[in-house]
């Protein structure tokens, strides 16, 4: 795993390292604007084709109707202890229904929007 040393406890993810920990993963944060205030709502994720695809309901929907700009968040801790984090930002769009990932299909049947997310900005961090 290439990291850059940031502390005796801290490193900086490489964009591969933080791919390999997002194709892993399948439940996230979204992190964006509500009402003026920051919030974090919790998704489930996959990564197919260069874009995280994740569900959302209305707040969220209408936010991709906008093109805006949100984050979201992935995290989880490794056999040895240490906590890894991954955010990637982009600008928020609608998925295309031929993207639907099998991982994702009991959430939209209960209501929940396919979004996506380019990996624009994609940034990690491994504590120890």
């Amino acid at each position: 795993m290439d990291a850059t040393q940031h502390s005796q406890f801290k490193t900086t993810l490489d964009e591969e390292t933080c791919v390999t920990y997002l194709l892993l993963s399948t439940r996230g944060r979204i992190i964006h604007t509500l009402r003026g205030l920051p919030t974090a709502v919790p998704t489930r994720i996959c990564l197919i084709n260069g874009s995280l695809l994740f569900t959302g309901h209305e707040e969220i929907v209408d936010a991709a109707g906008r093109g805006d700009v949100l984050s979201v968040q992935v995290e989880d801790e490794q056999p040895d202890g240490a906590t890894w984090s991954v955010v990637v930002t982009g600008r928020v769009s609608l998925a295309e229904a031929s993207q639907i990932p099998p991982a994702l299909v009991s959430t939209l049947e209960r209501g929940a929007t396919l979004l996506a997310l380019p990996l624009t900005v994609v940034y990690g961090q491994r504590e120890a």
